[in-house]
């Protein structure tokens, strides 16, 4: 009985087996090593490994190439009949624009920009937030442009609500926007 290995001895061996690292090193050992009646079943395992190592990392890179088409850069949107509420799914690393508003500027020469963003960082809080927007017309043609900066401390996974005063020669003219582009936001 020279010519087969005992269930004691599989016993230990898949026990080995089982151990990181360890593992390894046995079935090089094995596999290269001095042979026995566990060469053949060493090197068949190696293969077996290496080819389940090359399938994931396959999935791991057209995971990656799927992850990076899914995500947009910018967005833009019609206004919504009601008023002029820009509802948009830009996200510009952490910080994503949940609305933006025009706001009569009550008498002012201006506007007021309002909207809501979200801090979609795990654990970094955003003290500051610039966003910049063009404006459009029902035939698409620009309106005007707006940058805005406002300090947020936007904490992590916090929504923020802002309400910016915009004054600049196109406020006439953005006050008749049907559609807005956000350029921009850091």
């Amino acid at each position: 009985m020279e010519n087969q290995v005992s269930v004691k001895q599989w016993v230990i061996t898949i026990l080995l087996l089982s151990i990181p690292i360890v593992n390894i090193v046995l079935l090089f050992m094995w596999a290269f090593g001095e042979k026995n009646l566990k060469t053949n079943y060493a090197k068949a395992m190696l293969i077996v490994m290496a080819c389940y190592t090359g399938i994931v990392i396959i999935l791991a890179i057209l995971g990656g190439i799927i992850a990076s088409f899914s995500m947009d850069e910018y967005s833009s949107s019609e206004w919504e009949e009601d008023g002029n509420v820009y509802v948009s799914d830009f996200i510009e690393e952490d910080i994503e624009v949940l609305e933006i508003s025009l706001e009569d500027g009550g008498g002012e020469f201006g506007e007021y920009i309002t909207g809501r963003i979200r801090n979609n960082s795990v654990e970094n809080t955003h003290e500051s937030v610039t966003i910049s927007v063009n404006f459009y017309n029902e035939e698409n043609m620009i309106l005007g442009s707006e940058t805005v900066t406002f300090d947020a401390k936007i904490p992590p996974g916090q929504v923020y609500e802002f309400r910016e005063f915009i004054s600049d020669v196109y406020v006439e003219r953005i006050t008749e926007a049907k559609s807005v582009e956000i350029l921009d936001i850091y």
